[in-house]
């Protein structure tokens, strides 16, 4: 008997409790299934995007392996090899390694092509990657330095790319005519390079470039099909957004560089002596046989123009041979070493 009631006094205990705080209980409960059907569909979301930057649904791991980001060799593609290289400063020698061109595997969460329709270019069905090469090239610019650092490569008869910013003065119209006349690569960089605005979403990005796109056709005659990011394809200003941008962007037919080397010109707000400059480069390109080489031709960087001879002369006895780029190159991977403090 005494088990019995003690039982009952137990139940009525739990009973009461049960009542008294059903409301809370309830809570709880609602909160734990939000939360598990919150995960599930984070989950299914992340699964849904490559780091290529494009957005699809779940894919196989064969699709999801074109993407450039994935460390695997990229798509094969035989349907059409690259024509007129040699036009694009591109030498099919025996350094050259044909490969299948970065393509896409889905298409962006919004519809923006009816945004500027003219803002396309074309791809090639392939690019080549070519052996102990280095491509020297020089955001930020034109001013003061580009002709100084044209001079140089001038006088070492080596191409470059220029990455450009929006210089409309007509010095800057001066500087992009000089760089396409002498048979560099003339790239589009940002127009505004304010990281806040451009970076703000995908619209104010395809604003920004797009603008850039039409003054370097105005100015040189020419449509880059080419780009950088500014502050490179990942970074604290574009995590939010920079696949969605890149799925755009590749969609149109547009190519980005980011690099693998940089002289670290860009690291502080003061300017970085030679050596560091020179120092930057040349102990790092020994790990690597093709190599992007992120400098700077804005108007302070002073130190970096002094450098570049000597950065060449380095890399030439490491026996590297020096090209420009252009879309029928195939990207290197971005390096951790980070351009921006």
């Amino acid at each position: 008997m005494v088990n019995e009631s003690s039982k009952n006094k137990v139940v009525l205990f739990f009973k009461e409790k049960f009542f008294a705080h059903k409301l809370t209980f309830f809570a709880i409960v609602l909160f734990l299934l939000i939360s598990v059907t919150f995960a599930v569909v984070c989950f299914v979301y992340r699964g849904g995007k490559n780091r290529s930057g494009v957005v699809t649904p779940l894919v196989s791991t064969e699709e999801v392996a074109k993407s450039r980001s994935e460390d695997v060799p990229p798509n094969e593609n035989e349907n059409v090899m690259i024509e007129n290289s040699s036009k694009e400063g591109v030498d099919l020698n025996s350094k050259a390694k044909e490969v299948g061109a970065f393509k896409p595997t889905g298409v962006s969460i919004k519809d923006y092509s009816k945004l500027y329709p003219d803002f396309y270019t074309q791809r090639p069905e392939k690019q080549v990657i070519l052996e102990k090469t280095v491509y020297l090239t020089f955001d930020d610019g034109p001013s003061e330095r580009t002709p100084e650092v044209l001079d140089i490569l001038k006088k070492y008869n080596i191409k470059a790319t220029f990455f450009v910013v929006g210089n409309f003065s007509q010095f800057g119209k001066e500087c992009m005519k000089r760089i396409v006349a002498e048979g560099h690569t003339i790239a589009m960089h940002s127009y505004t390079h304010d990281f806040k605005k451009i970076y703000k979403n995908v619209e104010s990005y395809l604003e920004d470039i797009y603008k850039l796109y039409k003054l370097i056709h105005d100015v040189t005659g020419v449509k880059p099909s080419i780009f950088r990011f500014a502050g490179g394809s990942k970074n604290g200003f574009n995590k939010g957004n920079y696949r969605e941008i890149i799925s755009e962007m590749v969609r149109r037919g547009f190519d980005y560089f980011d690099w693998n080397l940089c002289n670290n010109d860009a690291i502080s707000r003061t300017v970085t002596p030679v050596s560091k400059c020179v120092d930057s480069v040349l102990k790092n390109s020994k790990n690597y046989n093709t190599a992007v080489v992120l400098m700077h031709d804005s108007k302070p960087k002073t130190t970096t123009v002094e450098a570049l001879p000597k950065i060449i002369d380095g890399l030439k006895e490491q026996g590297f041979s020096f090209e420009k780029l252009s879309n029928k190159i195939y990207p290197v991977d971005f390096s951790l070493i980070k351009p921006y403090s």
